[in-house]
């Protein structure tokens, strides 16, 4: 070890005196931070002004033992910042960090990779594009402009993920255009709407502000509602009434159809950075999409609209193995057809409606479905 901050003392201070914007990271056991094996060794090659700058990274494993416990708190007042090395290999939670005196957690590399480089996302999203290009041709585009003509509306939404605002396109509109481009932005939308954040890449968009052209990053439009309608500040009758249409509204059916399941589901789960960080985000996404149905329903209700949900019931048991499982997918989908055929697809009410009395929410008990 003195051999160590030797090398530190000779050859990394003089580039610390050079540029006062580095820092210097030494892998060194947990053991070593105990103040009384390394303050006389700082003291010794004058690195007492130098420990701010100077990063002292132990790996996940070492920290957790009780041996490294003790010696990250006993080094904090030695002035070193210290770093947890390769965090997401071991027994990985945000938990086992409380109390420890970490500056800088270093998430391994091997965490990240498969979220930026897979080679199944990619091939997924060219799959996608193909498809898109293929059944989307022109004329397609264009027997939508004419249904546009016809007052039919195909409203497309995504996410500007550098303002946090959702964007509703109306694709009859862009499909009208005689803009010649109008039908290359007709695809990108489409293949934006499909672009799942962490999974596919973003889509680019170019657009004009006061003169000027700026590209805009859009991803799939879940990332801000699951569904969508209208705000529930438009009062349709106010709206008609102003265009001076007096004749009673037809009635209007609404149909909502969310591709996922909207009931709670058991899993076992390991206690590794990973596993938690994605339970905790389709936990999020699921939570989400409950909302956004009861949102729906309650417009629906002030609307006097009729209101009709289909989603994955708990009846339905197959299990994804992977992301775009293609026997999961069949599965779901004959799944679907077979409800269809039965009449029993749609729901008049949002999931634990009817756990609501007289205003107040009552979780539903544990089902057979919660735990097996």
């Amino acid at each position: 070890m003195w051999s160590l901050f030797r090398s530190v003392k000779e050859q990394a201070v003089p580039l610390l005196n050079r540029h006062p914007e580095l820092y210097i990271s030494i892998n060194i056991p947990p053991v070593i931070l105990d103040p009384g094996r390394l303050q006389p060794i700082v003291e010794h090659f004058h690195l007492d002004r130098y420990a701010h700058r100077l990063v002292c990274e132990i790996t996940e494993r070492q920290a957790l033992t009780e041996t490294g416990r003790v010696a990250l708190i006993r080094a904090a007042p030695l002035g070193f910042r210290v770093a947890m090395d390769d965090f997401g290999t071991g027994h990985s939670s945000l938990q086992h960090m409380i109390g420890l005196p970490l500056d800088i957690l270093k998430i391994d590399k091997s965490q990240i990779d498969p979220l930026l480089k897979d080679p199944t996302a990619d091939r997924l999203l060219r799959g996608v594009r193909h498809l898109i290009s293929t059944w989307m041709s022109d004329q397609t585009i264009q027997a939508i402009a004419a249904e546009h003509a016809k007052g039919r509306r195909l409203l497309i939404a995504t996410v500007n993920l550098e303002t946090q605002r959702p964007v509703i396109w109306d694709m009859g509109a862009i499909a009208s255009a005689k803009d010649p481009k109008a039908y290359d932005l007709f695809r990108t939308v489409m293949l934006a709407s499909a672009s799942i954040p962490g999974a596919f890449e973003p889509q680019y968009i170019t657009v004009e502000a006061n003169g000027k052209s700026y590209e805009e990053m859009h991803v799939d439009g879940g990332s801000v509602a699951q569904v969508f309608l209208y705000g529930l500040g438009v009062d349709l009758n106010t709206i008609a009434q102003r265009a001076g249409i007096s004749e009673a509204k037809p009635p209007v059916r609404l149909f909502v159809i969310r591709n996922g399941r909207l009931y709670p589901e058991y899993q076992k789960m390991d206690p590794l950075f990973e596993p938690i960080a994605k339970r905790a985000l389709s936990s999020l996404i699921k939570s989400q999409g409950i909302g956004d149905m009861f949102r729906l329903y309650l417009q629906a209700q002030k609307e006097s609209m009729d209101f009709n949900l289909a989603s994955i019931t708990p009846d339905f048991q197959a299990k994804s193995a992977f992301f775009f499982d293609p026997k999961y997918m069949h599965a779901i989908f004959d799944f679907g057809y077979e409800k269809a055929q039965s009449g029993k697809v749609w729901s008049k009410t949002p999931p634990y409606f009817d756990t609501i009395e007289d205003g107040i929410f009552f979780h539903p008990a544990h089902r057979a479905w919660d735990v097996p």
